[in-house]
């Protein structure tokens, strides 16, 4: 997602559609939204770049 330049959640769904029907106890396997794990990846690897181009 990062090389079509996705850096926030909105990012990730206009690219991929995913996350738009909102039934997240029913279809997410923790029974809760993801949106926070999902932000705390996407910073994760925006670190990863970051730190890559330092180098």
């Amino acid at each position: 997602m990062l090389k079509h330049g996705a850096k926030n959640i909105k990012d990730i769904i206009r690219l991929t559609g995913a996350m738009k029907n909102g039934k997240c106890e029913i279809n997410n396997p923790l029974g809760k939204c993801c949106s926070p794990y999902i932000n705390q990846t996407i910073n994760k690897a925006l670190l990863m770049v970051d730190s890559t181009m330092l180098e």
